[in-house]
């Protein structure tokens, strides 16, 4: 599933890439723009100069950004990509 995906770009310290119709978990509760790049569906076929484009220091801001908001959902790292999935649903 979607969230499942998520899960897993997440846990492996990616920046989940989600078309415009993808809703995050906990979501409005939790500001995910400062972690996911959202791309509409009409973009998609962009999707590589996108990413391409996306600076060092823009990476690097995501993934801690992605990293805290991980820390204050569960409040420690995450060792159980189980644990998560099932968080997610």
């Amino acid at each position: 599933t979607n969230s499942f995906r998520f899960a897993e770009a997440l846990q492996g310290g990616a920046i989940p890439v989600v078309t415009g119709d993808f809703l995050p978990p906990f979501h409005p509760e939790i500001d995910w723009s400062g972690c996911i790049v959202r791309v509409s569906e009409v973009r998609v076929v962009d999707l590589p100069r996108i990413v391409r484009e996306i600076s060092k220091d823009d990476i690097q801001r995501r993934q801690l950004n992605c990293s805290a908001l991980l820390d204050s959902i569960f409040g420690k790292p995450i060792d159980s990509r189980q644990h998560f999935s099932v968080a997610m649903h």
